[in-house]
């Protein structure tokens, strides 16, 4: 069984590594009384909500991992079946797979994707949506991008060498 996580998890650790470090600093220059009363509360307050904020972000994100076994695949909240998003966690059953394929949708290029950027708006990058149908007829849909490119290319080649496509499909 692999357990893989997003990409973001690292620089989530190094920021509240960091807020915490700063925390304690801050803690210690109250304690101590190094700097004034006035410069120390707002710093350690400061500090203390981005430390809280980000151990947040950290144990959320966290808990969407994706796993790949011998006989499953556990997709974390966000997958689209049959056109609904799914807001728990996915489990498909390797056997009950019926097919499983890949459609890359183009995102932004050129200049409308740099005034997009400049604006603030979204800029979507090149996506590859996996579909797997399963044998009771549901679809369930979802992406891998949030995991990179080599975890994406591993987690797809691990679905494709687990699944055993002679079921019948309706």
């Amino acid at each position: 069984m692999k357990k893989y996580v997003s990409g973001s998890l690292k620089i989530i650790l190094f920021c509240l590594i960091l807020f915490g470090i700063v925390l304690l600093a801050a803690v210690l220059i109250l304690v101590l009384k190094l700097l004034s009363v006035s410069i120390a509360v707002p710093l350690t307050i400061f500090s203390f909500l981005l430390f809280i904020l980000f151990l947040a972000i950290f144990f959320a994100e966290k808990s969407r991992y994706l796993t790949v076994d011998d006989r499953q695949i556990t997709l974390p909240r966000g997958a689209i079946i049959n056109g609904k998003t799914a807001f728990s966690k996915t489990l498909i059953e390797f056997d009950s797979v019926c097919s499983f394929e890949s459609k890359l949708r183009k995102g932004d290029h050129g200049v409308f994707a740099l005034i997009i950027s400049l604006l603030g708006g979204v800029y979507a990058k090149d996506t590859t949506f996996y579909s797997i149908k399963l044998i009771n007829g549901d679809t369930v849909t979802f992406t891998l991008y949030e995991f990179g490119k080599e975890s994406e290319t591993e987690i797809v080649s691990a679905i494709k060498r687990r699944l055993t496509l002679e079921n019948d499909c309706i």
